[in-house]
């Protein structure tokens, strides 16, 4: 009985180690599985603050009153109050005290935008939009995520059992395999990130994707 080793990549160097198999009488066999990379973003709130003198206070009042009127996010009206004070003191401060003014108008700006923040980091779907309804600009930073592709034998012959990453809210888990490594066949999606493909000839190579699919 020849030995099964999954390999997870569809690399040169493991295309170069099935070949190899193929044309030796290694006692081995292979399947090859596709890794994509599964990419989640973090929606990050950017001040996006000018350098002149003018076009900051007019920046911040954008910010003011965008964040009051935001449909989004409910910010107590004494914030907003206080903040246009602020803006207010700033845009009439004399030369001497415009940095002093800038200072206290931005540290009221940044606590702001860190309620925002904590808003769109508990509301995902609508983080993007959420930030940016109320004057912000929008970061988007890339979340190193674990990744899980694997599989193993099923109960029967022929048969593979395939896991992947769990996603989300509001996602599936799309899959597909292939016999030659060229043409893919899509399989069954599915909610959960686990699934099963039957009907394989046992000792025939296999070849499987997997792409989680989001609102985006």
């Amino acid at each position: 009985m020849k030995k099964i080793t999954v390999l997870i990549g569809n690399t040169r160097a493991h295309r170069s180690l099935v070949t190899k198999s193929w044309n030796s009488k290694m006692n081995a066999k292979y399947i090859i599985m596709s890794l994509t990379p599964m990419v989640v973003h973090q929606m990050i709130a950017i001040m996006e603050m000018p350098k002149g003198v003018t076009e900051r206070g007019a920046r911040a009042k954008v910010i003011s009153d965008s964040s009051a009127t935001s449909t989004y996010i409910t910010i107590v009206p004494a914030t907003i109050t206080a903040l246009n004070l602020l803006i207010t003191a700033y845009n009439n401060a004399p030369t001497s005290l415009r940095k002093s003014a800038f200072n206290k108008m931005n540290k009221a700006l940044k606590s702001l935008m860190a309620t925002v923040q904590v808003a769109a980091d508990l509301n995902v779907d609508i983080s993007e939009a959420l930030i940016k309804s109320c004057g912000f600009g929008v970061k988007k930073v890339a979340i190193k995520q674990k990744q899980i592709f694997g599989c193993t034998n099923g109960a029967t012959p022929g048969s593979i059992d395939l896991i992947a990453q769990v996603g989300g809210a509001h996602t599936c888990h799309d899959w597909m395999y292939s016999l030659d490594g060229i043409k893919f066949v899509r399989m069954a999606p599915t909610i959960a990130a686990k699934t099963s493909m039957l009907g394989l000839t046992p000792g025939v190579y296999a070849y499987f994707t997997h792409e989680l699919v989001n609102k985006t």
